[in-house]
């Protein structure tokens, strides 16, 4: 698959003037786009805003050998290379410079060349590592692949689809309830392309807010709207040269449709405020878990975007159409948190066991994954028993739902909430404390929205300098 040259966002952090147009003078060139700044508070709150590459910082005047400011660039990401100027090239300003988190070191005075080939240096090694963590985390999705339809018969036809098509650049759509690893799919569909090595970008089109949708999506120049003060880089520019997901397309607003056909003819777009056009070249998967062919036939969604994306149709049985995979996937689950959440490795009961059996599963795989969750995290498998036993007494009868023990359903339901809403604030302190309270980034890890993030930090009462939950 062909890709278009990459544009290098650089960081530009140089309180002297001199030095800092000095260097902007060098790096005015059609590859890069620099963002320069001399005070540091502006600078690292704009770093947390942008999207950016790599950092220069002109440690020279600065108190402490400028050990501060590089522990702070690490504090807002501990993944943007940095590539640190001083006049002091002493050994012991280098290796402290190196532990604080710098990539590279250059002495000032030095020349044009010089810092072009070491800026390029420093970004391959950072490509080169970020391909090698891609690979890494794409074989784990892989692995779970084949541990979750491994077993099953229902596993041949879906393998055999994923392994004709990931080779492909053709559209394809994945079909299932929720919960059902459609995102698991669209991953291990990536890893086996030929574009395994470039960006797998995400986009949950029901998670965004309709008013942030296209911004998203298509990027904005500097000055499009009020609050627009530097220009941003887009899902579908992120995804250029590798595979773009969009997760319940079935939600994306009929306004922004139009847009994205055009996409995904022409390969080109205008970001918001912008009189140019972005060519892009990505492979484009996408999901839902609704009728999109009724929502079609109702005029919610477009009938030629529609066949745009559905080239390919991948659908995705639900768990209880293969009940016989679920003690391969609750070990495999129990393995993943034990380490995750460093727990004393443990075995699920017979009894649970036959009770999982025994189960329609409506939350699919999502739900087998958070209640063997909360087992791990709490040590103890009652609550889970106790927890499908009650679901079990509902009995359906057509479109009635009876309940056959009154009197324990509705404790055991507000046992369940508690108990969800415990193992909710311990994962997601872990979590805040592992990222520094950079909630951005937790938001990212924890695959939840900003907003939503922020809403569970005040119902679980939360703070920065509460002491570790776990």
């Amino acid at each position: 698959m062909a890709t278009t040259p990459a544009t290098r966002h650089l960081f530009l952090l140089v309180n002297d003037p001199v030095v800092q147009g000095l260097v902007g003078t060098i790096l005015s060139q059609p590859e890069y786009v620099v963002y320069s700044y001399r005070d540091t508070g502006e600078a690292l709150w704009q770093l947390r805003k942008l999207q950016v590459d790599l950092v220069i910082v002109d440690i020279s005047t600065r108190k402490n050998g400028g050990l501060d400011i590089i522990e702070a660039i690490r504090g807002v990401s501990q993944s943007i290379p940095i590539i640190v100027l001083s006049v002091q090239d002493s050994v012991d300003i280098v290796v402290q410079a190196m532990k604080a988190g710098a990539n590279d070191f250059i002495s000032k005075p030095f020349d044009a060349n010089e810092l072009k080939i070491r800026i390029e240096k420093v970004l391959e090694r950072a490509a080169l590592s970020r391909e090698v963590e891609n690979k890494r985390n794409l074989m784990k999705d892989y692995d779970l692949y084949d541990l979750i339809f491994g077993c099953s018969g229902l596993a041949v036809p879906i393998r055999s689809i994923v392994d004709q098509v990931a080779d492909t650049d053709v559209p394809v759509m994945l079909r299932g309830e929720s919960g059902t690893g459609k995102d698991l799919v669209a991953r291990v569909i990536h890893a086996k392309s030929n574009c395994a090595a470039s960006s797998f970008v995400k986009v949950n089109c029901s998670a965004i807010p309709l008013e942030l949708v296209e911004s998203e999506l298509f990027g904005y120049e500097r000055g499009a709207f009020t609050g627009a003060t530097d220009r941003k880089v887009g899902k579908f520019e992120l995804a250029s040269g590798g595979t773009i997901y969009l997760d319940e397309i079935g939600e994306i607003d009929p306004v922004l449709q139009a847009k994205l056909l055009q996409v995904l003819q022409d390969g080109s777009f205008s970001p918001l405020g912008s009189d140019r056009d972005v060519q892009v070249n990505m492979r484009v998967i996408s999901a839902t878990n609704v009728d999109l062919e009724k929502a079609v036939r109702e005029g919610r969604f477009r009938r030629d975007l529609y066949y745009r994306l559905k080239v390919v149709e991948i659908f995705l049985p639900p768990l209880r159409d293969h009940l016989e995979d679920i003690p391969h996937i609750a070990e495999y689950f129990l393995n993943k948190f034990s380490r995750q959440y460093s727990r004393q490795a443990m075995t699920l009961s017979r009894k649970l066991l036959r009770l999982m059996l025994d189960y329609d599963w409506p939350g699919n795989i999502r739900e087998l994954e958070n209640l063997i969750k909360r087992v791990v995290i709490f040590g103890d498998e009652t609550p889970a028993v106790a927890e499908i036993a009650a679901k079990k007494r509902v009995v359906r009868s057509g479109n009635l739902v009876e309940i056959t023990d009154d009197l324990s359903l509705p404790v055991l339901k507000v046992f369940e909430k508690e108990a969800t809403r415990r193992a909710e604030k311990i994962v997601i302190a872990k979590v805040l404390e592992k990222t520094g309270w950079n909630r951005t980034r937790a938001a990212e890890y924890l695959q939840i929205s900003y907003k939503t993030l922020l809403t569970k930090i005040r119902e679980c009462g939360l703070h920065p300098d509460e002491p570790g939950l776990i």
